[in-house]
């Protein structure tokens, strides 16, 4: 499962600091929230301009905390040494934050099957408006030939609403209006 495990060297105090994790650098900012559904949480930050990566990530026990993240493919996974969450002066002391290397293959199979639902859908989608006979090449364009086909009907539509009043309009030309308009 993980190939090797480093233990991340914390304080159970609030803290910044640079890491490269999996050959990638990153600014890790963690602190304690007081609150009913608080604890520890981790920011992961650009290095050089403080960009957010993920923000407010919580430190929970007994999962991967980048699991739902690894269409990211940060190369590896983050956990706690512990089943019990890091209370706010344990962390890095009775609870360590673990990042292991060699997860890859347990993401591959989630990476793979998001993919193949993505190619799916964009042939679905390729397929519903070659029926139409619309050629596109994302569902963007897709949409950009609908609204067009839709302006073009519409117009169409006002031409020749405007066609049939033309010869109503020529009858009332020089026309006037006799009596009072009603009252509306």
């Amino acid at each position: 499962m993980i190939a090797e495990q480093w233990n991340l060297p914390l304080a159970p105090q609030i803290q910044s600091f640079g890491l490269v994790l999996a050959g990638c650098e990153y600014r890790l900012t963690l602190r304690w929230l007081e609150a009913e559904e608080g604890g520890w949480v981790v920011d992961f930050q650009e290095p050089d301009k403080a960009e957010p990566i993920l923000l407010g990530l919580p430190l929970v026990a007994g999962c991967d905390l980048l699991f739902p993240f690894a269409y990211q493919a940060y190369g590896g996974g983050l956990r706690l040494s512990s089943e019990l969450p890091a209370g706010p002066d344990t962390l890095g002391t009775e609870v360590r934050l673990l990042f292991g290397a060699g997860m890859e293959e347990d993401f591959s199979a989630l990476i793979a099957a998001r993919d193949a639902a993505k190619a799916d859908r964009h042939g679905e989608i390729m397929r519903d408006y070659a029926v139409c006979g619309f050629r596109a090449r994302t569902a963007f364009e897709v949409r950009a030939a609908e609204v067009a086909r839709e302006q073009e009907e519409h117009d169409q539509a006002m031409l020749a609403l405007c066609a049939d009043l033309l010869p109503l309009l020529d009858e009332m030309r020089g026309c006037t209006l006799m009596g009072e308009l009603p009252e509306a």
